[in-house]
């Protein structure tokens, strides 16, 4: 999840660079250059916020839905341990009575 943080400042760096590269290449005033960057840097850390913001929901999701499967899991391994006590317990309950029985 650290890393995800990062999406924001990532995407906004990258874009950054490849602005002032182009920038370059085209022979821009520093003027110009300065707030052409500043746009290109605000929009591109906005669209890094909502990215962060749709994955943090995605493995937020996913995570739920493992926790969901696992107590599932948990909840039929225990009706399972419990059918078999059960059937344990009928068996002893049997094997008394044909002792009795035989007595």
């Amino acid at each position: 999840m650290k890393k995800v943080n990062a999406i924001p400042a990532v995407v906004m760096l990258t874009a950054g660079i490849i602005t002032c590269l182009i920038s370059i290449k085209k022979r821009y005033e520093a003027l110009d250059t300065l707030l052409i960057l500043l746009v290109v840097l605000i929009l591109f850390y906005i669209l890094g916020l909502i990215a962060r913001s749709i994955i943090f929901n995605i493995v937020k999701k996913v995570e739920e839905e493992e926790a969901e499967r696992l107590r599932q899991e948990e909840l039929l391994r225990q009706q399972q341990e419990e059918q078999e006590k059960a059937e344990q317990q009928g068996e002893t309950v049997t094997e008394e009575a044909a002792e009795s029985e035989n007595v």
